[in-house]
């Protein structure tokens, strides 16, 4: 079985730095429009777990990598959650 060269290898060999891979691939994030399944963890949370599920770490790096139609359908969603909510308790 052959060893994988670390990092610090590849990168003195001339292959792109962490940064430079990690700026490419933040930009092809930016060109393609969030996965729906992104939003719909998301959203999974709120329902099982309420707000709070927010600001768990998994949900806080989710929200990050949604662009800004997906954040809308979120907030909406989550609106009528919090709506349908009240008129059950109320």
């Amino acid at each position: 079985m052959t060893k994988r060269p670390s990092f610090r290898i590849i990168a003195r060999d001339g292959v792109a730095s962490a940064a430079e891979l990690q700026a490419d691939h933040d930009a092809a994030q930016a060109r393609q429009p969030t996965p729906q399944s992104t939003v719909e963890a998301i959203l999974y949370c709120v329902r099982t777990r309420g707000l709070a599920a927010l600001d768990e770490p998994a949900n806080i790096e989710r929200l990050l990598r949604c662009d800004a139609a997906a954040r809308k359908q979120i907030d909406a969603r989550i609106a009528k959650i919090l709506a349908a909510k009240d008129n059950k308790d109320g």
